[in-house]
């Protein structure tokens, strides 16, 4: 709980986005302005709320992704308007439509955060039509039209900036990347030994993915040939960091220094091409530098052995790798890029109706976390609607509106958006009754506090939530104002009515918890099955150079990145919860993850010597590749039904027998090859170790 209530009052700077906020606020000024200048500000209203969530939903995608989640979002609000409109009429119909619409949001959070997104805020809408609803049913279908309308006038205001971007997301997102791999250039001076991280790249795909619709063929080539050169890069210097986590072991401090030395000075190199990416200009000459970073591969020449040969040639490969990527920086900021013939396949809008359709089947039941929440969602929803509508609360929408914002699948969401929404709605009730009481303000000037109070709110909407609450307050307050409702009624309500939704957030969540730990096994054993899937491709290629391919591996290496930043997450949020509530040690989850770490290491320094590799067969690396898979799955086992692991495989005997064949073969690539399958057979069998069950440990000892 004290965890919770200090992540409430966190800034985040990271998310700042001025031009998001910029765009969003002339959407939901646009409405009210044209309504006062017609005099129905009731019609403004419903527009600016479809511009104001609408908004909000364009954080989702990138180009054509996101516009479709605008659009989305906007259809969806004005049906939930329409539906809600003509539900409110019966205080029944009322609580089952919110019921209803509650558990398909929690079902369609199982389909990604674009999915989600839509699905909140076309309940939020469903509720607000309940707030705003009068005896007149004929005025509601133009309600739903109104707000359809502000979603759309929205979406065209993103649309109508494209041509004008130059490609500002590509250049940030790759920018984010090449920052990303300096960072880990300079931890080899330190020796952390763990994989880059993968989400900066990954971003980078996304983007790539959904290209914007009026981006030049040669653009996107030069933004593609960046990512692979990142690729390369970070799968270099995972190599070299494989290498001097060997010279460690074999405690050498001067081959680890001459490591460290060259990481040193490459890291500035890779920063520039990072900074020269998000100012779209020309990396700036940096003579010195280039010399300093020549100068410390070329200290890595007189290294013997075959671990010497691997780092020489990985130091020489990021040099031309980096001067690749230097030059290509320069043509998205000069724009004198020549067409290349093929651009990344764009991605779907949104997954297969199929794909859909199996998705929300495997989680209607209560087995799923999404299906729990789901129900819990539905439930909860209810409740907080009759407590609305058979209340004493005036205006009490309020309450089915906190309990929706505020309820969330994971504990440690769920109760800090508790805390900074009860805080931020005080804080915003407050604000809104001083201006009151210091300006009595007017319409007019009811309407320019509403939009002051929305720019704000999406100024610092990715900041702080509770800082967004209480600009939220203040915003609702001057909107309502504007069709007479009193503001310091409006104030005590909302601020009353969060209070009581809240708290029936809180108990609905206490009463059916969903903790995270049980969820954290069966992700920490996906992802050692994603590893295993990737590492026996990655050594059948060994094998058989001729099955190498190069696309499956693809897959196979993105799916591992997919689940690895799942499972790090979800032992994030066990982390925020109750120790008692834990069914695997902290120490334990912590430590798969580290091993898995080194995991990942060796697999990408293992990808990344592929191409140099001699392309020759060597099946004696086939008993290794059957024994590391045989005990990956008995460690995903145990994780998924916490069963006895069994007999595991011996993998230092394989290792070792493997070893003396390629020696044996006099094979060029076999210091390399069994320096990565050492790493691999290392991590393993730290897993098997760490998932003993208590008594075999004890025994072993």
């Amino acid at each position: 709980m004290i965890h919770s209530a200090r992540a409430a009052f966190k800034l985040d700077f990271s998310n700042f986005e001025r031009g998001f906020a910029l765009r969003c606020s002339i959407g939901v000024a646009i409405p009210l302005f044209v309504s006062l200048i017609v005099h129905q500000p009731q019609y403004g209203i419903s527009a600016a709320l479809g511009a104001l969530s609408t908004g909000f939903a364009s954080q989702q995608g990138v180009y054509r992704t996101r516009a479709a989640a605008m659009l989305c979002t906007a259809f969806g609000m004005a049906l939930s308007t329409l539906v809600g409109g003509f539900a409110a009429h019966a205080t029944i119909a009322m609580i089952v439509t919110v019921a209803l619409w509650g558990y398909l949001y929690g079902l369609l959070s199982s389909l990604g955060p674009a999915a989600s997104a839509v699905g909140l805020n076309s309940v939020v809408a469903l509720v607000i039509a309940d707030a705003f609803a009068g005896n007149n049913a004929s005025i509601v279908p133009m309600q739903a039209l109104l707000v359809l309308a502000g979603g759309i006038e929205q979406t065209l205001l993103l649309v109508v900036l494209w041509p004008t971007r130059r490609y500002s997301a590509e250049r940030h997102v790759l920018g984010d990347a090449y920052r990303a791999l300096g960072a880990y250039a300079n931890l080899l001076c330190e020796g952390a030994p763990g994989a880059p991280h993968p989400q900066a790249i990954a971003s980078v795909r996304e983007i790539l993915s959904d290209p914007a619709p009026f981006s030049r063929r040669g653009d996107i080539a030069a933004f593609q040939t960046l990512l692979d050169e990142a690729e390369r890069v970070r799968a270099s210097l995972a190599g070299l960091m494989t290498d001097r986590y060997r010279y460690e072991r074999r405690d050498d401090p001067q081959k680890v220094r001459a490591i460290g030395e060259f990481g040193e000075a490459v890291a500035p190199l890779l920063e520039e091409i990072a900074e020269a990416l998000h100012e779209a200009r020309a990396p700036k000459t940096i003579g010195y530098e280039w010399k300093r970073a020549e100068s410390a591969a070329a200290a890595l020449d007189p290294l013997p052995g075959a671990i010497g040969k691997h780092a020489r040639s990985q130091a020489q490969a990021l040099l031309g790798q980096m001067r690749s990527a230097w030059k290509n920086a320069s043509m998205p900021a000069h724009g004198n890029l020549a067409p290349e013939p093929t651009r990344p396949q764009p991605r779907p809008f949104f997954p297969s109706l199929q794909e859909t359709w199996l998705t929300l089947r495997a989680n209607l039941g209560l087995d799923s976390p999404f299906g729990r929440h789901a129900a819990r969602m539905a439930v909860t929803l209810g409740i907080a609607m009759a407590v609305a509508r058979l209340g004493p609360l005036q205006r009490g929408y309020w309450v089915p509106m906190t309990a929706l914002l505020v309820l969330r699948p994971d504990f440690r969401t769920t109760f800090t958006r508790g805390v900074a929404r009860i805080v931020g709605t005080l804080l915003g009730a407050v604000l809104a009754t001083v201006i009151v009481t210091e300006l009595h303000p007017s319409q007019n000037l009811d309407a320019d506090l509403a939009i002051l109070f929305a720019a704000l709110g999406y100024f610092v909407f990715g900041l702080n939530y509770a800082v967004y609450t209480a600009t939220v307050t203040a915003y609702v307050v001057f909107l309502l104002a504007l069709i007479g409702t009193p503001e310091h009624d409006a104030v005590v309500t909302r601020a009353l009515a969060t209070l009581v939704g809240a708290a029936l957030a809180a108990l609905a969540y206490l009463a059916w918890p969903t903790w995270e730990s049980g969820r954290m096994r069966v992700l920490l054993a996906e992802q050692l099955d994603a590893y295993r899937k990737y590492i026996s491709a990655l050594l059948d290629a060994y094998v058989d150079p001729a099955s190498r391919n190069p696309k499956r591996l693809r897959e196979l290496q993105s799916r591992a990145w997919q689940e690895r930043a799942h499972a790090e997450a979800s032992v994030d949020a066990m982390l925020a919860e109750p120790k008692q509530t834990h069914v695997l040690p902290t120490n334990v989850a912590l430590g798969v993850l580290a091993a898995t770490q080194r995991l990942g290491l060796a697999q990408l320094a293992l990808n990344g010597y592929i191409e140099t590799a001699a392309p020759i067969a060597r099946p004696m690396l086939a008993p290794l590749r059957d024994g590391v898979d045989g005990a990956l799955r008995a460690c995903a086992e145990i994780l998924r039904s916490g069963k006895s692991l069994g007999s595991m495989p011996a993998l230092r005997d394989l290792y070792r027998a493997a070893e003396d064949q390629l020696n044996e073969a006099a094979d060029p690539d076999a210091g390399v090859i069994l320096s990565e399958c050492d790493i691999l057979v290392d991590a393993v069998n730290t897993l098997a170790e760490l998932l003993k069950p208590p008594e075999r440990k004890r025994r072993s000892a």
